[in-house]
């Protein structure tokens, strides 16, 4: 059960970095909900007719980040600070909100040849052009809307408590770091089994590589633990209805549950 001094984990990183893999794996492991900030975009997007990957992806999020962004980014703000216990995987959690004592904050860094095999290894369409293209766009939107520039490396190392370079280590070896990180955590400390969830990596990783993020993700909503998009839809209409009341009426309709 989750106590009001818990904290929550936070996970980012530059485009195809293998955030969605970690926060997955680290949502098994620990038995924590996983909230993913970049499905809601995406789900918003397929609703509006732009495919989740491809040549319209980075159209897409220079089109929706300054109708949308801001207010999401708030909502990630308000999950953080007023819940626990959660794994949240968004681009800006831990630049907005620095190393707050409430938020473990991890980024992960990877060179950007090392993303683009990584995302082409795992057949999404148009992988090179769509990834740099991507981040191009998520650079110049941060910047304008909040005055974060994703890729200064200083900045990066004020504001999150681990910064892994994880180009070059193995996903085993990437969730051994964290977890010797977060057991010595004040919150954490002595609250799980640490050891016996070190002897779970090797076969959580090789499950995830074999079946795929897909099967990670339906263990986790069978096991309750996976954070529904139309529920967050639903919870930022009633944290910030003047938002968006103030949205197009095509994306407001989104929001209000009215979009067929």
């Amino acid at each position: 059960m989750a106590t009001e001094d818990e904290i929550n984990i936070t996970i980012s990183g530059w485009p195809g970095g293998g955030t969605t893999s970690l926060s997955l794996l680290l949502s098994i492991l620990l038995q924590w909900q996983y909230l993913n900030i970049g499905w809601v975009f995406r789900d918003v997007g397929k609703k509006l007719g732009y495919s989740e990957e491809g040549t319209t992806r980075p159209q897409f999020d220079e089109f929706i980040e300054p109708i949308i962004g801001a207010t999401i980014d708030n909502y990630s703000d308000h999950k953080l600070l007023n819940e626990s216990q959660i794994i949240l995987e968004s681009d800006l959690a831990a630049f907005r909100l620095g190393k707050h004592p409430k938020v473990f904050s991890i980024f992960l860094k990877t060179d950007q040849k090392e993303r683009i095999a990584r995302v082409t290894k795992e057949g999404r369409q148009n992988a090179v052009t769509v990834l740099i293209e991507r981040d191009k766009i998520l650079q110049e939107k941060y910047q304008q809307i909040w005055g974060i520039d994703i890729f200064d490396e200083q900045l990066i190392e004020r504001r999150f408590n681990m910064v892994i370079d994880n180009t070059s280590i193995s996903l085993e070896t990437e969730l051994q770091n964290v977890l010797d990180a977060i057991k010595n955590h004040p919150q954490l400390k002595g609250e799980y089994n640490w050891e016996v969830i070190r002897n779970n990596i090797d076969k959580e990783v090789a499950d995830l590589l074999k079946e795929g993020k897909e099967h990670l993700r339906s263990r986790l909503k069978k096991a309750g633990l996976l954070i529904n998009t139309e529920a967050v839809i639903l919870e930022i209409t009633k944290l910030f209805p003047e938002d968006v009341l103030q949205f197009p009426e095509n994306i407001q309709s989104i929001f209000l549950g009215q979009h067929g």
